[in-house]
């Protein structure tokens, strides 16, 4: 009789590699487990606001024209690790916005105080 010793792991390894659906649905996992991961270094949006919605305008055909408020917005200093998985983050510039939205509304009074006369 021939005394082996093989361990548990070894064996179950063994049995695994027998059974082909279960290495290809392994291969299958792994290959999408790093799919998810780096998707969004291996298919980049660099279109400008892609990642912005409008509720007001989502149900306008394609080629309409609006106008829109432009906020700027400030870099915000990262490590390379949090850009390669989530991307550049911006900052609003809330002072900024507070001026803009200021001028706007004493320009909309200005017109309504206009037009009444």
């Amino acid at each position: 009789m021939k005394n082996s010793s093989t361990s548990l792991t070894k064996l179950t390894l063994q049995k695994f590699k027998r059974n082909s659906w279960g290495v290809f649905s392994f291969i299958f996992l792994c290959a999408c487990t790093f799919l998810a991961l780096f998707a969004y270094v291996l298919a980049p949006d660099d279109s400008k606001n892609a990642n912005q919605m409008h509720l007001s305008i989502h149900s306008k055909s394609p080629g309409f024209k609006v106008k829109m408020l432009k906020i700027p917005y400030a870099e915000e200093e990262q490590n390379s690790f949090s850009e390669f998985f989530i991307g550049k983050k911006k900052i609003l510039r809330w002072k900024f916005l507070f001026l803009i939205i200021l001028f706007k509304m004493i320009y909309y009074e200005l017109q309504n105080i206009m037009t009444k006369e």
